[in-house]
């Protein structure tokens, strides 16, 4: 029975392999073509950029590749922690050459980081809705005090006076 991760097509190289159909860099003299790219767990990003890859289990995005750059060398480089890397290093490939027990140890972080991810994403768009918000509120609350109701400007004036300590 196969394992559920494996359903994944970029938990093997063949699959990462397969994203790189527009690859930038192909000539046989480079060192960042999708094969390397694939072994240090890349997959192509186009939707980014035209050369963007991130990796699959830490989610680490690169870009902006010098063709004699090697992947697994700025994988580690960037993100040494990555327990990708890690399996890699201490098995001499991917998951293809790693025992059980460490493959179920590199998808666990990849889930922890892919969750994390997803939450800082949705952290960060929340903010950025609510900093909009704020601005649309100071602008309409502004708008409304220079509209000269006599009633609301004494009101302002008489909470800016309590605030800075002075009787109304």
């Amino acid at each position: 029975m196969p394992s559920p991760f494996l359903e994944d097509p970029l938990t093997l190289v063949p699959g990462r392999i397969a994203t790189f159909k527009k690859w930038p860099h192909t000539r046989p003299e480079d060192k960042c073509v999708p094969q390397t790219l694939a072994d240090a767990g890349f997959y192509h990003r186009p939707d980014v950029s035209e050369d963007s890859v991130q990796c699959f289990v830490c989610h680490k995005l690169l870009y902006g590749w010098a063709s004699d750059e090697d992947p697994m060398a700025e994988h580690k480089a960037h993100c040494p922690d990555c327990a990708f890397v890690r399996l890699v290093e201490a098995h001499g490939g991917g998951y293809e050459k790693a025992p059980r027990q460490a493959v179920i140890d590199a998808e666990c972080a990849r889930f922890r980081a892919k969750f994390t991810y997803l939450f800082e994403e949705e952290v960060r768009r929340r903010l950025q809705r609510y900093e909009n918000d704020l601005q649309h509120l100071k602008k309409a609350a502004i708008s409304f005090v220079n509209s000269n109701n006599p009633v609301l400007s004494s009101t302002v004036v008489k909470t800016r006076n309590a605030r800075k300590g002075f009787a109304c």
